[in-house]
């Protein structure tokens, strides 16, 4: 009796942190977004017993690599993010791309069990499941699951997504402009991508000026899918402001990065977004 009434608890819990993620996203596409990505990972199950397994002090470090940590998500923490994704999608319904992030530092057999569990949302993409450096690892997940797989903010130059692509060990290549090389080496990834079937999104939670290269670069590259916006709910200036409608922004070819150098940093105003991550 006592673990039936902790699962409906916990399912309550879980329904309404699903609901309000769900709203929260609801938001953005009243406001023109057509694209969306959340978190879903081992930070909402902390805390709840029986949901992960993890060596003593695992969970508390941020700084050892996936494949190393000995974290593993049970049954019953997959099937709680699997209603917490559920709700979320009763929310926002199946119209609109949602992606997912964050999922923590979980080896590839729980990221594949949780990547299975989790196909039936039809999903836009898994992101950073694993390290970028484990091509091999990012075959298998590929191979394992029905969701595209993601990943690329964390590389520098073209050379390290070669493995990548080359075993077409990700569906989606995701640089971010600012630390991948530039302008023209991310649109060389982008070209070095399509040549392999692999669309390009770009990572984007920099400045304005990385926000207006990046939105150069996408216009210039074939098989860019979307830009990763981090900052779209503080827009308090009109010149940014009107050059943005429906989730979209305009690609000025005259003076665009000068205007966003005079004006200064306070075009975007980096505050807190509750876990939602706009694109």
């Amino acid at each position: 009796i006592r673990d039936a009434e902790e699962s409906r608890w916990l399912g309550d819990v879980y329904k309404r942190q699903g609901m309000e993620m769900g709203h929260r996203l609801k938001e953005r596409m009243d406001n023109g977004f057509g694209f969306l990505k959340m978190d879903v990972g081992i930070g909402l199950l902390r805390g709840i017993e029986g949901a992960l397994i993890a060596p003593p002090g695992m969970l508390e470090t941020h700084d050892i690599m996936h494949p190393f940590t000995g974290i593993q998500i049970t049954s019953k923490g997959i099937d709680l993010l699997c209603q917490y994704v559920a709700d979320v999608r009763e929310v926002i319904g199946y119209e609109v791309p949602l992606a997912v992030d964050h999922f923590g530092h979980i080896g590839v057999e729980s990221c594949i069990r949780l990547g299975k569990a989790l196909d039936q949302f039809s999903l836009a993409w898994y992101e950073d499941m694993i390290p970028w450096q484990f091509a091999d690892e990012w075959q298998r997940l590929a191979q394992a699951v029905d969701t595209p797989v993601c990943t690329g903010e964390d590389i520098y130059l073209k050379e390290d997504f070669l493995p990548l692509f080359e075993r077409r060990a990700i569906a989606v290549a995701h640089p971010d402009l600012a630390s991948s090389g530039g302008i023209l080496e991310t649109k060389k990834i982008g070209d070095l991508a399509q040549e392999h079937g692999i669309a390009m999104a770009l990572h984007m939670a920099m400045s304005p000026i990385a926000a207006l290269a990046s939105v150069h670069c996408a216009a210039a590259t074939q098989n860019f899918m979307v830009l990763e916006n981090h900052s779209v709910d503080q827009l308090e200036h009109a010149p940014c402001r009107g050059s943005r409608a429906a989730g979209q922004t305009t690609v000025h070819d005259t003076s665009g990065f000068q205007r966003i150098c005079l004006h200064g940093w306070n075009i975007f105003k980096m505050r807190n977004f509750a876990r939602v991550c706009p694109i």
